[in-house]
């Protein structure tokens, strides 16, 4: 009964260091889990901030395009006006010295070349 409960001790003495060891790498891993997971939190607010930039730097891309726009519209009235500037200095409305020519080409241009 002694050399029994001699191994029975023995075995629930190897069974304990054995739990031990298991407990102490589950506390590890989760330790490890726990930092791993802390890391993520810290990259996802992060990633979280670029995107938020990146969500400004549009807007005000998107600012400048449109006043951009603006201007290239104002430039295009400006030059649409000068083409039509330049049109009225070359063509002028006829000058008729009789009644015949004005019956033949009443609202037409003519057009120096």
């Amino acid at each position: 009964l002694k050399v029994e409960t001699k191994a029975v001790r023995e075995d629930i003495n190897m069974m304990q260091g054995m739990m031990l060891d298991h407990s102490e790498y589950a506390s590890e891993t989760i330790t490890h889990l726990e930092d791993r997971v802390s890391d993520l939190e810290g990259r996802v607010l992060d990633l979280g901030g670029r995107v938020s930039n990146l969500g400004d730097r549009v807007s005000n891309l998107s600012c400048q395009l449109k006043v951009e726009m603006k201007e290239v519209k104002k430039d295009i009235n400006t030059m649409q006006g000068m083409m039509l500037d330049k049109l009225a200095g070359i063509c002028k409305l006829p000058i008729a010295s009789d009644a015949d020519e004005m019956r033949m080409a009443p609202n037409s241009l003519a057009c120096d070349e």
